[in-house]
């Protein structure tokens, strides 16, 4: 949620879409805008998953996300019953926003470790990130038709060593994926 005190930003809130004929992935939006150049590529991108029903403290994220960084993701703190619905994420040491150690799509709860935080579909993506972003799409869809953040995109952040933060958003919040009513 972006309340009154976070006037000057919503006055400043640009919104791109991008009408598929096929789908292409979750990320593969944001790649099309990129490449379209719908998106103001000066300015890091928020990026909301459609599925998500929440009034979390998005200017928190915003203002807690590192210029460093490549991506930060909005994190919330879950139970044992939600482990298996979200990608589950372990932090270093930082505040408000730390390195993301370990990045898991939705293990089972054995798989979870001690952690509970779990990723909800909020990131912001840096400027200095988004040609490695379009790089990494192209080259997922060589193979397939899609390009996703929690399948794709974060574990190659990781695995090439490139700087991926999570921030716990403030609690508490609602947050409720649609997809999921009996939640």
């Amino acid at each position: 949620a972006l309340g009154n005190e976070d006037s000057d930003l919503v006055t400043k809130l640009e919104f791109a879409f991008i009408d598929e004929i096929a789908p292409s992935g979750t990320a593969g939006g944001l790649v099309k805008a990129l490449q379209a150049d719908l998106v103001d590529k000066t300015r890091p991108i928020l990026v909301m998953q459609g599925d998500a029903v929440p009034n979390a403290n998005l200017t928190y994220l915003l203002n807690a996300h590192q210029p460093h960084a490549c991506a930060t993701l909005g994190l919330k703190t879950v139970g044992d019953d939600d482990v298996s619905k979200m990608a589950m994420v372990t932090l270093g040491n930082g505040s408000p926003a730390a390195p993301v150690l370990s990045y898991v799509e939705k293990p089972p709860l054995a798989e979870a470790g001690p952690g509970r935080l779990g990723s909800i579909g909020f990131y912001v993506i840096a400027p200095h990130a988004y040609d490695g972003f379009i790089d990494q799409g192209f080259a997922r869809w060589q193979n397939a038709p899609d390009f996703d953040y929690a399948l794709h995109y974060f574990p190659w952040l990781l695995q090439s060593g490139q700087q991926l933060m999570g921030c716990p958003l403030p609690e508490p919040f609602y947050w409720s994926d649609i997809g999921q009513p009996l939640d």
